[in-house]
Formats: C-alpha cells, structure tokens, sequence
C-alpha cells in the first residue's frame, strides 16, 4: 500500500559563512533570484531519482520571504528522502561555518540541512534538522565540519 503525503517547503536564502574568516557565501544563487521554467533554481538541482517519491518544483514570488522562494511540493512518498542540493562546496576541518537558511512549509517530518560527500560512502560532515512551521523563520547554526573537502554536497531534505 501506498503511503502519500502533500508537503510544501519553500526555501530562502541558504546561506553559508565562514566563522572566524572574512564572511564569504559559498553558495552560488542562494536568493533563488534565477530560477528557469524548468522551476529548479540555477546552481541547483534535485538529488531524488535514487528515492521513490514524487516532487516537483518551481518558483514562487507571492510567498516569498523577501525576492524569490524555492518552491517544493512532494505529493508522494514510498521510501528514501527528497533532496535539494547544490554542489562543489569547499568545507575544511578546523573551519566554523554559520548555516543560515529561511523555511516555511507544511510538512509532518523534519527538515535536515547537510554538508556532505558527494560519493559513497556518503559521509555526513555537518547535520541539524528542524521543525518546520507554516511561517517564514530563520534556521541557524554554528557548526564545524569533520573532514576537508574540496567537493561537497549541501542539501536541504
């Protein structure tokens, strides 16, 4: 049996920071204010296909916290997890990060922000998840990473 769900999560503004460095944003359209018809976000793309859900994407000014949101609706779920992520972050052991990121959705799980190894064996640096509510809030956290990698995945799930 089947076992579907709606959520709705709009992203704003993931923004990470270097600590104790001159403040510098690794990630590349953090705004959202360039996302094609296609309705994925440029520097962006979905990391699902290994999951069996159901998730689309597109743009949404009208809700927006400030410019453009990222809008991801998941109406189906069976197993594995939606994945919102962009690639070819740099992070360095030793190194504190500030990760700020704006949501609001409607959804029933938590939202987990990841800094992680692209390849198997999918080595997870850097993880919080939060309960989303129906209103824009910020979500921060001062962090540091585990290893040195020059090509990591952040991902929003």
């Amino acid at each position: 049996m089947k076992n579907f769900f709606r959520a709705l999560i709009l992203v704003y503004a993931g923004c990470i920071y270097a600590a104790f460095a001159s403040p510098s944003q690794f990630l590349r359209n953090e705004s959202f204010d360039d996302i094609p018809l296609k309705g994925v976000a440029s520097g962006w793309r979905d990391n699902s296909g290994w999951a069996d859900v159901k998730v689309q994407y597109s743009a949404d000014k009208e809700n927006a916290h400030a410019g453009w949101a990222q809008k991801i609706v998941s109406s189906g779920f069976r197993s594995g997890a939606v994945q919102f992520l962009q690639s070819g972050l740099a992070v360095s052991k030793g190194i504190r990060y500030e990760i700020r990121v704006w949501l609001k959705g409607d959804v029933s799980s938590p939202v987990e922000i990841l800094l992680r190894k692209r390849s198997s064996p999918y080595t997870t640096y850097i993880s919080r998840a939060f309960k989303v509510t129906s209103e824009w809030k910020e979500y921060s956290f001062l962090t540091g990473s585990s290893a040195d990698d020059s090509d990591a995945y952040f991902i929003i799930q």
